[in-house]
């Protein structure tokens, strides 16, 4: 009967914190380019609710950045970038 009972939980997600951290493309010595971090514009962090946590330093995870919870200047940046994220308790 408890294992019937936990297939038939609902789970609502899990809450996240994210860290949205800007980097820019630079030249090094005139020929090769590097990519250095950079200040950001604005608040780098939010939380938000996921179903499942993408893996760390991917494409679903530089996804997070188009929450509607991140800010403006972070969803139109246009320059490379990382997202980390963090589970809340």
């Amino acid at each position: 009967m408890y294992l019937l009972f936990q297939a038939n939980v609902v789970s609502y997600g899990m809450r996240i914190r994210c860290i949205f951290r800007p980097e820019a493309w630079v030249q090094v010595h005139g020929r090769k380019e590097a990519i250095f971090p950079v200040e950001p514009l604005g608040e780098t962090t939010w939380d938000m609710e996921v179903n499942a946590l993408p893996k760390s330093n991917s494409y679903s995870s530089d996804d997070l950045r188009n929450d509607p919870a991140a800010p403006q200047w972070v969803k139109d940046w246009s320059g490379p970038f990382e997202v980390d994220f963090y589970e809340l308790d």
